[in-house]
């Protein structure tokens, strides 16, 4: 049984590799590559029926990773979450870039397609979404889980490159466990269901509401 527990630290080593705690703890299959990447900032784990992924854009999970470590790719814009008010603000993943433009990002395509499943409340193929930050290379810090509340077209400044950039910034609730088991999100890829002991009530709840 593997856990993450809010703001603690845990080791991002890379799937396969010993003591890794992120990526391999969300690992359904390796025959079936079954598993999510080892970078971007939006993540997915594939959803599946009986114990075999559907290769569809179906998603059992979002993990989405602020970086805070210096490095050559560091994204022009900072997501923001409030503490008191459990909300995070986290954008999409469109850059500067000579013809891609806000809806052509493998990252914006995610948020649009879950967005509109809410919007259509076709509850079996929303997901929920874990957030992560990086504050030193190796590690990562478990923020929560959250929820979609709103999708929107909004312009970033990049500074480096001195124009306005028009990207999906997401507006997010976190729900109130403290405590993910992630044989929750094993058993939802598996099932696309959440009857299971370990999905928390809050989540449950969250999907009656829509």
């Amino acid at each position: 049984m593997s856990e993450w527990i809010l703001n603690r630290n845990y080791n991002d080593r890379g799937e396969y590799e010993p003591g890794d705690q992120f990526t391999s703890w969300l690992r359904v299959d390796k025959k079936q590559r079954w598993g999510i990447a080892n970078a971007s900032g939006i993540r997915t784990l594939a959803a599946g029926y009986n114990n075999k992924k559907i290769k569809k854009n179906q998603y059992s999970c979002v993990v989405l990773v602020s970086n805070y470590v210096n490095v050559a790719w560091d994204n022009p814009w900072n997501d923001k979450l409030n503490d008191d008010s459990e909300k995070l603000d986290y954008w999409g993943d469109a850059k500067f870039h000579k013809t891609n433009r806000v809806d052509d990002w493998r990252g914006n395509k995610i948020l649009v397609r879950i967005h509109e499943e809410i919007l259509l409340k076709n509850i079996k193929k929303i997901p929920p979404f874990f957030y992560f930050r990086r504050f030193s290379q190796g590690k990562v810090t478990f923020m929560g889980t959250f929820v979609l509340e709103n999708l929107i077209k909004k312009p970033f400044y990049d500074e480096d490159n001195d124009a306005l950039i028009l990207n999906y910034l997401c507006k997010m609730k976190r729900l109130p466990e403290s405590v993910i088991n992630s044989d929750w999100i094993i058993h939802r890829a598996k099932t696309m269901n959440d009857n299971t002991k370990y999905a928390p009530s809050s989540w449950k709840k969250y999907l009656t509401t829509l």
